[in-house]
């Protein structure tokens, strides 16, 4: 058994060893060691720093030609207080509002020391048109004074027999939504006494208040049973909170 173990540590040593490689082949592999551990912790050399932006320029182009282009419009500037859609309906820009009801008259007109007004509607549903009013008085007695006349006006708005209206209660809290005073209606008119069918025409109107504020949101064309919701984000967007 002694023989056949030195016969292959023999064996062994006749093996031919591999050359050393020169040592300029030996500093160029520590040097591209070197380097490869400076890119890795950070730090860049001028070469490196090129291929760098050199890849982000050719990044840019490709996220230009991601922009949406042919009939895609900007979305219109919104001013001040007032919301950019209503009801997933955009502002109309350039679009002021208009009388929607002879039952009530224009926001504008009643008496707030600042005011700001708009109408939302798509060029598709012709018939649905939405106009927000945001108000600022002076004192908090002066915007209940526009509230509760509003509603009185409102309340006498004659109501022919092919008219169908909700109860319209007076003003109130709402604490739910943190509203100081609020109400809110709508009249649908039918073809015949029977309101048989669909409606003909429809008005919404809502008015809230809270403090010195005050918004109206009315609109035409379809009924809507989230008015203290909406009213709720007109006055979020008008005071913040």
């Amino acid at each position: 058994m002694t023989s056949s173990v030195t016969n292959r540590l023999h064996a062994g040593s006749d093996r031919v060893r591999p050359s050393l490689p020169p040592p300029q082949a030996v500093r160029r592999r520590a040097e591209r060691r070197r380097r490869s551990r400076r890119i890795a912790a950070g730090v860049m050399t001028p070469a490196v720093v090129g291929a760098v932006v050199l890849s982000v320029s050719t990044v840019t182009p490709l996220l230009d030609s991601e922009a949406p282009t042919g009939n895609a419009q900007p979305a219109p500037a919104v001013a001040g207080p007032l919301l950019s859609t209503i009801q997933e309906l955009p502002l109309r820009a350039g679009v002021p509002p208009t009388a929607l009801s002879s039952c009530v008259s224009s926001p504008l007109t009643w008496g707030a020391a600042e005011s700001s007004g708009a109408s939302y509607g798509d060029p598709e549903k012709p018939h649905v048109v939405f106009n927000e009013f945001v108000l600022r008085f002076d004192s908090a007695a002066a915007a209940h004074r526009a509230v509760t006349d509003v509603w009185r006006d409102f309340s006498r708005c004659p109501t022919p027999p092919e008219v169908s209206t909700d109860p319209l209660d007076p003003p109130a809290p709402l604490r739910a939504y943190d509203f100081t005073e609020w109400f809110a209606n709508q009249r649908a008119r039918f073809a015949t006494r029977q309101h048989r069918g669909q409606s003909v025409s429809m008005y919404a109107l809502r008015v809230a208040r809270r403090d010195k504020v005050v918004v109206v949101i009315e609109n035409t064309g379809e009924p809507n049973d989230r008015a203290a919701m909406l009213l709720s984000q007109a006055l979020f967007r008008a005071t913040g909170r």
